[in-house]
């Protein structure tokens, strides 16, 4: 293996602004994100549909009347390709931490965003399971080649995070290397491309196959319980621009003003 290709310290900001829509209908939640040049906004809305299976957002757990059918906070306009690797470890409690407080968080100079919310199981009665699916659209200057995503969730039981990327181009990563050893009599041949500071190998984007568009996951199971304090489960989202993947180097300049958008729905399976 090579060594790194590219620094994990640069300083260069990208332009974006974030944008987050979630709404139930049907008992369904949407989240969309913007991250482009526009100043943006976190709406969330909920519907109740089936009232029987229903579940409700909010980032006020103890306060019932913060069950509406909105959110919204306000947008971001500026992030840079630090990678934040301190959250991840072996007992994560730096991450319990950056995930403890409800609502929209920044952290290390606009170097990860964080979003935390509650899904509150609103049933008549009962226990409801509910599937996640996280998509992407609306890129612009190959900003979805080096977001990573990262999501967590604590209810009676603490899920393991998950790291989720674009694959990797090797064709790429190699004429990266190929520039960096330009003077080498010998070359390096890249093979595979590792973030040794993940101690989590990220899973590939489902479908990333169409160039503005795409699927994050689309298999996250949560069961949700019914009274006794187990009727929710507190659920982030973490977004970063990760600067040690070769293709922050590859596109350089490109990557300026990129913009993707998110778009997670939370379903009950009834």
């Amino acid at each position: 293996m090579p060594k790194k290709l590219v620094s994990l310290w640069k300083s260069n900001f990208f332009k974006m602004a974030l944008l987050i829509l979630l709404f139930v209908a049907a008992a369904l939640i949407i989240m969309a994100m913007m991250l482009g040049q526009q100043a943006g906004q976190f709406v969330i809305r909920a519907q109740s549909g089936d009232i029987s299976k229903s579940i409700a957002v909010t980032t006020e757990l103890d306060n019932k009347e913060s069950y509406q059918p909105s959110l919204t906070v306000e947008g971001m306009d500026e992030m840079n390709d630090y990678s934040p690797e301190y959250f991840l470890q072996a007992d994560y409690q730096t991450l319990r931490k950056l995930c403890s407080t409800p609502g929209l968080t920044n952290h290390d100079n606009n170097s990860l965003y964080i979003y935390t919310f509650y899904i509150i199981n609103t049933s008549v009665s009962g226990g409801v399971g509910v599937n996640v699916t996280l998509k992407y659209s609306n890129v612009t200057r190959y900003l979805d080649e080096i977001v990573r995503v990262l999501t967590y969730y604590e209810t009676y039981n603490v899920s393991d995070p998950q790291v989720y990327q674009k694959p990797d181009s090797l064709e790429r990563a190699q004429k990266v290397s190929d520039e960096l050893h330009k003077n080498d009599a010998v070359k390096p041949v890249i093979t595979s491309i590792d973030y040794p500071r993940y101690i989590l190998t990220p899973n590939p984007f489902v479908d990333s196959a169409n160039n503005s568009q795409g699927t994050v996951f689309n298999n996250q199971q949560i069961n949700i319980g019914y009274g006794d304090g187990m009727d929710y489960v507190k659920y982030s989202v973490m977004f970063w621009l990760e600067g040690d993947d070769p293709d922050s180097t590859y596109f350089g300049n490109e990557l300026f003003s990129g913009t993707i958008k998110f778009d997670m729905t939370i379903a009950v399976s009834m």
